[in-house]
């Protein structure tokens, strides 16, 4: 600008049409103002370059619809967190690559107007400055979207998962164990709020990544000089990744329910069944006695086909395949 002011200066008094090297005034302006509209251009075009990767961070969605095996069951548990662990590093690899590009778009906006690309230009330094602010917003939003989506999915009414309900007399359990189940659904969460960890600053007033500072002693932490820190404080946050207890309380009340009333036929897998049996042989019984008994044993076994359907708890499928066949089982043996 102040190039374009210096030629543009000669022409701001009164001077005569017929003046020599008016002619060449007029084209020399002309071309600097092409040059200058040239510039302002590719400015606005690296501005719509750096929006359009930080849009990518704003609406990317980590949590894959994950899909079940070819024979169409669900994953388990296990596989399912698995599943997700890995989508998730390969989609942030790619927000990772996007937001490395950032820093060079900078400097190659400091060549255009400077002549220099150092990532570090002190007439550049509000601009960096915008820019960082815009990329901490872009991975607030990021957090923030992520973790409505993991809660609409692990706490909805779409299956994503199986566990299998089984009889550990005198216990009704999962497998995997419910405290396995919510520790990897906290964990998953907590994973989405780390996400800005893969994601290293600036240095004070340059678009140049923060270095990796060695660290000799054993007992301490390498600096961390990502957003981590600053997301995971953003009001907005620390508000989204609250309710996590809350709901996993919720599910963990629903499922213990489930198994609760799972409980009314603890009867069946009593372990001393030849003691009850004996005791009634000796009683002196009619074949009616005994006609009575085995219906009544027949009528329980034909309501445990119930339990060949499985039941969802939110997103978690609750398989009783197991827990069927030892109903079945321990009904045979009295």
């Amino acid at each position: 600008i102040d190039h374009i002011q210096i030629i543009i200066k000669p022409g701001t008094p009164r001077i005569s049409f017929g003046e020599i090297g008016n002619l060449d005034y007029v084209n020399e302006c002309k071309k600097q103002l092409e040059k200058f509209h040239s510039i302002l251009n590719q400015i606005r075009k690296i501005s719509l370059d750096i929006h359009e990767h930080l849009e990518t961070f704003r609406f990317c969605i980590i949590d894959p619809i994950v899909p079940r095996h070819n024979d169409g069951s669900l994953f388990t548990c296990r596989e399912y967190f698995e599943f997700l662990e890995n989508k998730r590093k390969e989609i942030i690899l790619s927000l990772k690559r996007r937001y490395e590009l950032i820093g060079p778009l900078l400097t190659k906006v400091e060549a255009l107007v400077f002549g220099t690309n150092t990532g570090k230009h002190k007439n550049m330094h509000l601009f960096y400055t915008y820019w960082e602010h815009e990329i901490f917003t872009s991975l607030v939003e990021l957090v923030i979207r992520n973790l409505c989506q993991f809660y609409e999915n692990i706490f909805g009414t779409l299956s994503l998962f199986t566990t299998d309900v089984i009889l550990a007399p005198p216990r009704i359990k999962l497998q995997p164990p419910l405290e396995e189940i919510i520790n990897s659904i906290r964990r998953s969460a907590h994973g989405i709020s780390q996400l800005p960890k893969h994601f290293v600053r600036w240095l004070h007033g340059t678009c140049i990544s923060c270095p990796v500072i060695p660290v000799l002693e054993e007992n301490l932490e390498s600096p961390d000089f990502t957003f981590y820190n600053d997301v995971k404080q953003h009001p907005d946050v620390v508000s989204t990744l609250k309710p996590v207890r809350s709901y996993a309380s919720g599910l963990v009340t629903s499922i213990n329910k489930t198994l609760t009333q799972l409980l009314t036929y603890n009867d069946l897998w009593k372990s001393d069944k030849q003691k009850y049996t004996s005791r009634f042989v000796l009683k002196s019984r009619t074949y009616s006695d005994y006609d009575e008994i085995m219906k009544i044993f027949s009528k329980i076994n034909q309501t445990f086909d119930y339990y060949l359907i499985n039941k969802n708890i939110y997103s978690i499928e609750l398989c009783f395949k197991q827990f069927h066949q030892a109903l079945k089982y321990h009904c045979k043996e009295w």
